[in-house]
């Protein structure tokens, strides 16, 4: 069932694999999709993201939490999710904002993941795993440096 409604609310989000592709020294505006119990430190991911140079936006997913983690990301927490996912207002919200890159570091198979990079606006897709939302670029992964 929880597959079902994170592939209906994935199509309606995604917008049409376009096919592009983009210098790296192209891409200014970058969101990474993150999860509470992923590896990486807030401490870890700020300084690559300064290290970056780039306009990094952090969409953190924390299932379990009640409140933002942090205030300077955009936190999803428990009360943002129903049956497993995103509220599609949530998500909506996000649509606003455009991205020349979208990581997501989910890795394995998270619908709740699918569904927030799903909604980002973006040409370019870049997951550690294959999923719904089409990555133009699976990664393996490594440690930030």
């Amino acid at each position: 069932m929880i597959n079902w409604l994170a592939n209906n609310r994935i199509k309606q989000l995604l917008q049409p694999n376009q096919g592009n592709f983009s210098n790296w020294e192209h891409i200014q505006r970058i969101a990474i999709v993150i999860k509470n119990d992923d590896q990486f430190t807030k401490q870890e991911l700020e300084q690559w993201v300064n290290k970056s140079k780039r306009t990094v936006e952090i969409f953190f997913l924390d299932k379990v939490a009640k409140s933002p983690a942090y205030t300077d990301w955009h936190c999803i927490t428990s009360k943002e999710i129903r049956l497993g996912l995103p509220l599609m207002a949530l998500l909506k919200g996000y649509q606003a904002n455009k991205y020349d890159l979208v990581i997501n570091t989910m890795q394995s198979e998270e619908p709740a993941m699918s569904c927030i990079a799903a909604s980002l606006q973006t040409p370019f897709r870049c997951n550690t795993v294959m999923d719904k939302t089409s990555p133009q670029l699976i990664i393996k992964r490594t440690t930030l440096s």
